[in-house]
């Protein structure tokens, strides 16, 4: 038995400070569904129940302010990117928008009851997407197709059934031939990691005993790594199940990326860190970060990110930064739509940010407007 485990910590929400503008306004829409879709009634802002979890957004969509470009609307945010496209769920079917831009087109003719959106993002590896509904798992070709149902491992088909929207998440990564799957868990509830192939099969215990927090594809070593709240960050094979302890830090945030031999994590509200396999982490950045991803040369955040010993105090509006990996300063690329107080993350946790060779994707939620956008950046923006 292998112990690991990652949880999101909960965080307060901040009422205020919302702002700096974002790219200018998309017109596409997405289909605001009933009780037997994604959620929310035809038409009815979703953050009228609980005005809280929409905190913060970003004060003015309709104002281009940033070098941000809109490329689709979600209800959740939540997405994955691909090799040439990105890919979320609304209304019962699985969206697909061209990186290069371009309209969105649904992956499948066949739609998927029930889809998850709120509780779990897609992933994308190996040819497939992969999504979650009250039924289970499915994988639809990135090239379009009917979707397959795949086997669902316990932990994920009881959260899935759950009747209502709940706090806790199911995390999917794609390795190789397998779909690794888990819960996140607000507090210390213990879940397991189970590993399922995608062509058909039983799911196989990768990993139990977990609190798991959060959960991403270390596909150069066959691995997924996983940020605990209590025994730190670990990479396990998921061949094998075997587990190594990269860091032992007690209560992770989620935010985890690997680059190399690098991988980048942070530890709540005490900064970024980076640290290699048998060697002590270093600290890179002081700050709080809600998501950050990372390619060959950089370092991409949605957070706050300071030089060792910069104050980080009182209310402020996140950033995406970028931060070489070889040492420089940070880069604003956009405005973010997270507030922090005194670096402590004030509103929801990460929903989705990628990278490709040309720009940084990230999700955002704006004042006018109960619906996210999915938005890209240029990694290097233009002086």
């Amino acid at each position: 038995m292998y112990t690991v485990l990652a949880l999101r910590l909960k965080t307060p929400i901040a009422l205020g400070l919302l702002i700096a503008g974002c790219g200018a306004r998309t017109s596409l829409e997405p289909s605001l569904v009933g009780a037997g879709g994604e959620g929310g009634e035809p038409g009815v802002d979703p953050c009228a129940a609980n005005p809280a979890a929409c905190q913060p957004r970003v004060a003015d969509c309709a104002r281009r302010a940033t070098n941000a470009v809109p490329l689709a609307k979600s209800q959740h945010g939540l997405f994955a990117i691909g090799e040439l496209a990105l890919y979320f769920t609304d209304g019962g079917q699985i969206k697909r928008v061209p990186l290069a831009g371009g309209d969105t087109q649904n992956l499948s003719d066949t739609s998927i009851s029930s889809l998850r959106g709120p509780i779990a993002a897609p992933t994308v590896g190996s040819g497939v997407v992969v999504v979650l509904s009250k039924q289970g798992l499915f994988a639809v070709s990135t090239q379009g197709g009917t979707p397959k149902q795949l086997a669902t491992d316990p932990n994920v088909a009881a959260l899935a059934a759950s009747p209502t929207v709940v706090d806790d998440r199911a995390l999917l990564a794609i390795v190789g031939d397998q779909v690794v799957t888990g819960q996140s868990t607000f507090g210390a509830s213990a879940s397991a990691l189970y590993r399922t192939p995608l062509d058909g099969g039983d799911p196989v215990l990768l990993a139990d005993g977990l609190t798991v927090q959060g959960l991403v594809a270390d596909e150069a070593r066959g691995s997924v790594l996983v940020t605990t709240s209590t025994n730190g960050l670990l990479r396990i094979d998921v061949a094998s199940g075997a587990a190594e302890v990269l860091d032992a830090t007690q209560g992770l945030s989620w935010p985890v990326a690997a680059r190399g031999e690098d991988v980048y994590f942070s530890v709540f509200d005490h900064g970024l860190f980076r640290v290699r396999s048998g060697q002590p982490k270093v600290r890179v950045l002081d700050g709080g970060f809600r998501r950050i991803v990372a390619d060959a040369d950089n370092v991409y955040f949605d957070g706050l990110g300071f030089a060792s010993g910069v104050s980080c105090s009182g209310l402020q509006q996140g950033i995406i930064g970028r931060l070489p990996s070889d040492g420089g300063a940070v880069q604003e690329l956009a405005v973010s739509d997270a507030s922090f107080d005194s670096c402590v993350i004030a509103g929801r946790p990460g929903d989705g940010m990628g990278v490709d060779g040309s720009f940084v994707y990230f999700a955002e939620r704006c004042l006018d407007d109960p619906t996210f956008r999915i938005v890209r950046a240029p990694k290097h923006p233009p002086p």
